[in-house]
């Protein structure tokens, strides 16, 4: 029998999205397959195969009734009012997942109001780092993929042959260049893949980044992964459903596409079974729509170990706690400027300590750097963070020199005297921050360690220390390694002090 509908991935009209929508169409027919295994328990001869690479879909009745059953079977929504997938097997979901699955789709896909039919707003109590934040969202009573058949169908419910004008609900982005000539300008495609965007949410993964260093109206990041094997692809998409919510707020667009890598890596122990690109949509409003969540940034991300490697290592030494109380002792979700740098600079290449002096002439950040010095210290003692002799050895010689610095403090104190560490703290970070170029940097830093100089000495070979001395070239990163190295500094407790600057373990961390 000749199938009704075929899709297949190496058909050279389809974007990313489309194979994804593919993908997702074939996770709701396994999950069908599940639910009715029997051919009578579908209308009019309803049945489909599938393989690695395409999708066919056979009816022997009308195609209009196969197709509402289709979609009525395939989008739903539950007793709480959110988005229901079959694909994703939603009645197994926890609460945070669904919220997060719900929230993605209607502020990205289904955003504009003509889209859905709202419900009333809800919020859900969701469990973030052991404390309880509501989350909001806008219940649902119906959406349009529920009632497509009709865009599919002619009026004598046969498919249609010609191509259907798609809206930006179906694929964001694609709008009416002008409304005056509506028919002509409207993006079209044929009804196979119009079915196959229609599946696409089920193969996207969601996440959010915060807006103004609230969550509390994040942007939405649409992660679209490239698909090339069926079979493959949706093995690891149904394994990633289950995601938590608090797992997908991320700090920066590019982090959703290493947290989308990292889990299918440990889903695919087999290097060839892993989706290895996807493409990376972020939707946020702007001034002038405001109402509306307009697609700001499109990137296309390819997988790299290595980098990969060192988000897994980072990401899980530094702390990212981001749930804060507020009035009446509610909790809510925050954005942590620090957790962001790094990944900002694991996204570059460059040493995770770029840029701390720009955010650290916030009191506020510096507080939340300083909040974060243990993680930081972890980090600093892994060989691979800090890999470049330079920096090691200029970090020791500040620790150092605020050695001596403190113990001088420590000296002048008498009896039981109130000694003003963080005064002191406060006082160099101010010195190093107001450092506008090369030439002032280089005059302070000599200055400070002026005052060590026989504890400079103590370094077998001297000339490592000369080139982080001179600065030549890039003198920002060794005025943020500067930062690092005040606040990693713990100043010895009174009855271990040393005034020489002597070092028991060696390490950066515990000069």
């Amino acid at each position: 029998m000749k199938p009704k509908m075929t899709l297949q991935l190496d058909d050279r009209r389809l974007t990313m999205l489309h194979s994804a929508g593919i993908a997702g169409l074939a996770m709701t027919l396994n999950r069908l397959d599940e639910l009715y295994p029997q051919p009578h328990q579908r209308p009019v001869g309803l049945s489909w195969l599938l393989d690695e690479v395409k999708i066919e879909l056979f009816c022997t009745g009308d195609d209009a009734v196969a197709l509402a059953w289709l979609l009525s079977e395939s989008f739903k929504i539950d007793g709480d009012g959110l988005i229901s997938l079959t694909g994703l097997v939603s009645t197994d979901m926890d609460i945070s997942v669904r919220v997060a699955i719900h929230q993605g789709i209607t502020k990205s896909f289904l955003q504009h109001g003509l889209s859905r039919k709202p419900a009333g707003n809800v919020a859900a109590t969701i469990s973030i780092e052991g404390k309880d934040v509501e989350i909001g969202y806008k219940k649902l009573a119906s959406y349009l993929h529920q009632n497509f058949t009709k865009n599919l169908c002619d009026r004598k419910g046969r498919l249609k042959t010609e191509s259907i004008g798609i809206k930006s609900w179906l694929y964001p982005g694609a709008t009416v260049r002008h409304n005056v000539d509506e028919k002509a300008t409207i993006f079209r495609e044929p009804p196979e893949l119009a079915l196959a965007l229609l599946f696409a949410p089920l193969a996207c993964q969601f996440f959010f980044l915060p807006s103004k260093g609230f969550f509390s109206d994040p942007r939405i990041v649409v992660v679209i992964p490239a698909i090339t094997n069926l079979i493959e692809a949706t093995t690891s998409l149904s394994s990633m459903v289950n995601v938590n919510y608090q797992d997908r707020c991320i700090l920066h667009p590019i982090e959703a596409g290493w947290r989308f890598f990292e889990c299918d890596r440990q889903i695919n122990k087999i290097d060839s079974h892993r989706i290895t690109s996807c493409q990376i949509v972020t939707f946020q409003s702007e001034v002038w729509a405001k109402q509306q969540r307009l697609r700001s940034s499109v990137e296309v991300l390819e997988v790299r170990d290595d980098i990969l490697d060192r988000y897994q290592q980072l990401t899980a030494q530094l702390s990212t706690s981001r749930v804060v109380t507020g009035k009446k002792d509610k909790h809510f979700l925050v954005a942590t400027k620090i957790p962001e740098l790094i990944v900002e600079n694991i996204i570059r290449g460059s040493p995770f300590f770029r840029g701390l002096t720009e955010i650290v002439t916030d009191a506020n950040y510096w507080t939340e750097l300083s909040i974060n010095k243990s993680h930081f210290k972890d980090i600093m003692n892994d060989n691979e963070s800090i890999d470049l002799k330079n920096y090691k050895i200029f970090i020791i010689a500040c620790h150092k020199a605020l050695r001596t610095e403190f113990a001088k403090l420590y000296a002048k104190a008498e009896g039981n005297d109130y000694i003003q560490f963080d005064k002191l703290r406060k006082r160099i970070r101010h010195e190093i921050i107001v450092c506008g170029d090369e030439k002032s940097f280089r005059r302070w830093l000599i200055r400070f360690w002026s005052g060590c100089s026989e504890n400079v000495s103590e370094f077998s070979d001297i000339e490592d220390l000369l080139p982080s001395i001179v600065v030549k070239g890039d003198w920002e990163l060794f005025q943020n390694l500067a930062l690092l190295a005040l606040v990693t500094y713990e100043q010895a407790p009174k009855e271990t002090k040393h005034q020489d600057g002597s070092d028991s373990d060696g390490k950066i961390a515990n000069p």
